[in-house]
């Protein structure tokens, strides 16, 4: 099972929930999360925020992946 733990005001919106995968097999997953419209002033004082994706098998934790995001006006930094 995949699950995400989001920024108050974000939601996942795709990729999470139960998955089957025979043991020992590699598979790709992909996590979508939709953020609140801000405007370009709130967007120069966003702060870096944190998403975390938890994995679980059989309703134990497994593992978890921690995702830094920092929101920015005009596309992504160079």
């Amino acid at each position: 099972m995949l699950s995400a733990d989001t920024p108050e005001g974000w939601k996942a919106i795709a990729g999470t929930g139960k998955f089957s995968l025979e043991q020992g097999t590699d598979a790709l997953f992909r996590v979508e999360v939709q953020i609140p419209e801000l405007s370009k002033e709130q967007l120069k004082g966003a702060k870096p925020e944190t998403i975390v994706v938890h994995v679980s098998q059989d309703e134990k934790p497994i593992g978890d992946v921690r995702l830094k995001v920092q929101l920015v006006s005009g596309g992504v930094p160079q």
